[in-house]
């Protein structure tokens, strides 16, 4: 779900020793925010994502057109991973947003 592609950066990927506790991966857009995805062994249980918990919420991508990116990944198969199809964010219907949840349970917000 996060290639390059995806999010239009330059992948910069570490692997620890073997036997160690995370592998991890650097994205860095081109306007230079960094998103540092972390993978931990042993793996904790998923929790459903609650609106209103304190802390990490979701994160926030810019995406060219969300219904592109919507259909592209239901066409994937990945359809059952929206909360919702895309909807207006205004009266104009200029901008629009859409939730996700990744397999790990993070939601993520998509905006055009």
């Amino acid at each position: 779900m996060f290639s390059p592609e995806f999010i239009q950066a330059k992948p910069m990927l570490y692997r620890q020793l073997e036997g160690s506790y995370s592998n991890f991966a650097f994205f860095r857009s081109p306007n230079g925010v960094v998103l540092a995805l972390f993978q931990f062994e042993p793996l904790a249980s998923a929790e459903d994502p609650v609106w209103n918990r304190p802390g990490y919420h979701h994160i926030c991508l810019k995406v060219d057109s969300c219904q592109n990116m919507y259909e592209q990944m239901c066409a994937d198969g990945l359809g059952d991973c929206f909360f919702f199809p895309p909807d207006n964010m205004d009266s104009e219907g200029e901008h629009h947003w859409v939730f996700l949840r990744d397999p790990d349970g993070n939601m993520i917000e998509l905006q055009d």
